[in-house]
């Protein structure tokens, strides 16, 4: 009775071992490991007569053992060459739904697998016999006694696990996704262009290259903004103010010699002044100036005030 209890336990064992490896492999590379074990077992069963008696005759060994030897390598070759072998072959990762199939596949194929490897026990070492160790368990016995059922449950299983594949199927990520155009992806993560800057203009003027290198701020003053009051007068400028603002404008060659200027049309001829010799000559030019212009301007405000009227002929 223990012997069986022990039996059954490493049954359960292995089962238990294959599921976690199916939900990692996928669904389709047990569906080719599980190709690889049907294979096995039809080579087997038609090949390991033949090939144990030739090794028995060679060897000296029992023909059952021999038999049984090939048997067991012929299932495990098959198996792990070829099943194992095919599914490399695929690199593609597997799904949730992918990997759940992959377990339920993997579990099959060790049920097929041990029930295989028990009927190999009791064909060729015990004549056709299942022995009392097998008979008494209950996963041994079922993969032995009742491998037909195993046989016929496992397709069953494996059919609804396709169909309901075929119902509930996984859709590709690509074809959830909303499809988006190329353009408006790229114009969304295209950045803003950046204006171009206008080339700096080339200087080949050295004194102006020289005078762009001091800093425009270095002789600047301090400006004295006065307050505009529009309800005062105005107080009359003098001198100083006059010849301090048109000594800005006019040009301080001038001489006292320079040609009268043309009259303007319809005023007075400017009359010459002769030169005071008690002032400097340096400031003759520039008070005379100023003073052409005042009795200029005083002269033609007095023609427009009082105009000339016609005598009288009587």
């Amino acid at each position: 009775m223990l012997e069986s209890l022990a039996l059954d336990s490493l049954l359960i064992l292995i089962l238990l071992l294959l599921v976690p490896i199916g939900f990692y492999r996928g669904g389709l590379r047990e569906v080719c490991s599980a190709a690889g074990v049907l294979l096995g077992l039809l080579v087997a069963q038609q090949w390991s007569p033949r090939w144990g008696s030739w090794v028995a005759g060679v060897t000296g060994i029992d023909e059952g053992i021999s038999r049984f030897m090939v048997a067991m390598a012929t299932l495990v070759l098959f198996a792990a060459l070829i099943g194992y072998g095919a599914a490399s072959a695929f690199t593609s990762s597997p799904s949730p739904g992918g990997r759940l199939y992959g377990g339920l596949v993997a579990l099959a194929s060790g049920f097929l697998f041990l029930g295989a490897l028990i009927q190999f026990v009791a064909s060729y070492l015990y004549d056709g016999v299942y022995p009392d160790m097998i008979r008494r368990g209950f996963v041994s016995r079922a993969l032995s006694v009742g491998f037909d059922w195993v046989l016929l449950a496992v397709s069953v299983t494996v059919l609804v696990s396709i169909v309901l594949g075929m119902i509930v199927r996984e859709r590709e990520t690509d074809e959830i996704l909303i499809e988006i155009p190329r353009d408006a992806t790229s114009a969304t993560r295209r950045p803003a262009p950046v204006p171009a800057r206008a080339p700096e203009p080339v200087n080949l003027d050295p004194a102006r290259a020289e005078a762009s290198d001091v800093d425009p701020m270095a002789g600047t003053a301090v400006v004295k903004i006065r307050e505009v009051r529009h309800w005062e007068e105005a107080t009359p400028p003098t001198m100083r103010d006059l010849q301090s603002g048109w000594s800005r404008t006019w040009p301080g060659s001038v001489s006292a010699d320079t040609a009268t200027p043309a009259p303007r049309p319809g005023g007075v001829p400017r009359r010459a002044r002769p030169a005071s010799p008690d002032r400097p000559r340096a400031q003759s030019s520039e008070e005379d100036v100023i003073r052409d212009w005042l009795a200029d301007d005083r002269s033609t405000n007095a023609r427009r005030t009082h105009p000339n009227r016609p005598k009288d002929d009587t």
